[in-house]
């Protein structure tokens, strides 16, 4: 998780998939580039992330672009039901509010 966690970290526009060097999350985290690689091999592996290999003709290997597609297809029904859910409250306490009754306290899960 922490390293989803820092890999979103560096996504600001969805057309622009992160790209940040392994070593860098690692350091962040305090632990060693190899355990970010075998991190990033299970999201990989979960198909919560898509790596994207780069390579640049004079400078060698690039850093990776990391796709959060699988990631957004997973959690969108989560995130779908949530909302729906806190849809349905808000009406209820309008509604409740409006006979003049107490707002529903349950909690969303």
């Amino acid at each position: 998780m922490n390293v989803l966690l820092h890999l979103a970290r560096h996504w600001w526009e969805a057309d622009n998939h992160p790209h940040p060097a392994k070593g860098t999350i690692a350091r962040r985290m305090g632990v060693t580039p190899g355990t970010v690689r075998r991190n990033v091999r299970k999201l990989e592996k979960a198909g919560l992330i898509k790596r994207h290999y780069r390579k640049n003709e004079s400078r060698g290997n690039l850093t990776n672009l990391y796709d959060f597609s699988g990631l957004i297809e997973k959690v969108t029904p989560l995130a779908k039901d949530y909302l729906a859910k806190k849809e349905k409250r808000k009406r209820e306490d309008d509604a409740a509010a409006r006979r003049g009754g107490r707002p529903n306290l349950e909690i969303v899960k």
